[in-house]
């Protein structure tokens, strides 16, 4: 997690930008109406929202951490960055549903070792989502390797998906804790 927020100004790509058009932050609409460019984060981030079409701070708030981690270049630490200046405002990104999980969300799922998936649930997300060997199996055709049916196979599937949408929850929270208790 970055501690300090904004990070030191300095020469090059990471200048921070300190608009004079800085909305009141006591007011969550004010910020959500902040054009991505104004957002006093490193540059790098600003720029990649940006080109995902990415417009406002509201535009932004619609969207999950997996969502923005799908964006090319825009890295866990670019994540972290906007996500110290949206609790810095009381706001947060939207949490993901099960049925908007993609690969890289699954895949973080599975690396982390809080996220408690019996080894079955592990080996249907990798086969659903296609992270062994990239080519996604249907629900029938994991069905056959585990001789589950294709609704029990969907009820796993989902139930594991859960799972790794409950432990990013507790994991946003533990840093929203962290970070009000340094304030």
């Amino acid at each position: 997690m970055i501690d300090s927020y904004p990070p030191r100004v300095r020469g090059g790509t990471n200048t921070v930008s300190a608009s004079a058009n800085m909305p009141d932050a006591s007011n969550p609409q004010r910020i959500a109406d902040m054009l991505i460019k104004d957002m006093p984060v490193p540059n790098r981030p600003r720029r990649w929202l940006q080109v995902a079409g990415i417009r406002s701070v509201g535009d932004l708030l619609e969207r999950s951490a997996a969502d923005l981690l799908t964006i090319e270049n825009f890295g866990q630490t670019s994540l972290e960055h906007v996500e110290v200046f949206l609790q810095r405002h009381g706001l947060e990104l939207a949490e993901p549903q099960a049925e908007d999980l993609d690969e890289t969300y699954v895949r973080e799922g599975l690396r982390d070792r809080g996220c408690k998936l019996a080894r079955r649930e592990r080996e249907i997300l990798k086969l659903r989502y296609g992270i062994a060997d990239g080519r996604q199996m249907t629900l029938e055709e994991v069905g056959r390797l585990f001789d589950l049916s294709r609704e029990r196979v969907r009820q796993i599937q989902k139930q594991a998906e859960q799972k790794v949408i409950a432990r990013r929850t507790f994991k946003a929270a533990t840093r929203r804790t962290a970070a009000a208790a340094a304030r």
